[in-house]
């Protein structure tokens, strides 16, 4: 009877348990870690990629802007500009 009483009026947790949630938690961490450099590493590369076509596509356009200029006899913006 006394031992059911001990038990009752224990408060809590055991070096088992507590071991057992540290290993948990160890081991979520050790799958995710490594998950979220790869998304922070492809992010980079997306940018990266997003940045390089749009400053092409902005060099496209001011080469074809300037054509357009030099085969139609008008002065650019800029000569306008610097004449003024």
């Amino acid at each position: 009877m006394t031992k059911l009483r001990k038990q009752q009026k224990r408060k809590g947790f055991t070096l088992l348990e507590m071991s057992i949630v540290i290993f948990i938690i160890a081991l979520l961490i050790l799958i995710i870690v490594p998950n979220i450099t790869k998304q922070k590493d492809h992010a980079t590369t997306v940018h990266s990629e997003a940045l390089q076509t749009m400053v092409q596509t902005q060099v496209n356009l001011y080469l074809e802007d300037q054509e357009t200029d030099a085969d139609s006899g008008k002065a650019n913006s800029i000569d306008k500009e610097a004449s003024s």
